[in-house]
């Protein structure tokens, strides 16, 4: 798995397995065969095909838009829609609702 720390300007698609800590200004999409773990922000839309995965651990300030993926949240997503068979999965400490002025990517020692 391929790691990025730091801020990139998107749109993005992942083109392999991705563990993302910094910050993406714009769209991330997530095609089936990859993987992203979010542990930093998404300033825009995060998109998982058919077939993707996704763990948000970190923010996503746009919509989560799940369009049959495998997608946890454990962090915060603004907003969530879910299309196809395969429905988004929240773990217990997971928000719905995103403040932008407040978007950091977390820090790391």
């Amino acid at each position: 798995m391929d790691e990025m720390t730091g801020h990139l300007e998107g749109p993005l698609t992942l083109e392999c397995d991705l563990l993302m800590r910094g910050r993406v200004k714009g769209a991330v999409t997530v095609p089936a065969g990859s993987r992203l773990d979010l542990e930093g922000v998404v300033m825009g839309d995060l998109i998982v095909q058919e077939g993707g995965a996704a763990v948000i651990r970190g923010a996503v300030a746009g919509t989560l838009i799940n369009h049959g993926g495998d997608v946890e949240v454990l962090g915060v997503v603004n907003c969530v829609h879910d299309y196809g068979d395969r429905l988004t999965r929240f773990g217990r400490e997971a928000k719905v609702g995103f403040n932008r002025s407040r978007a950091r990517a977390p820090q790391t020692t």
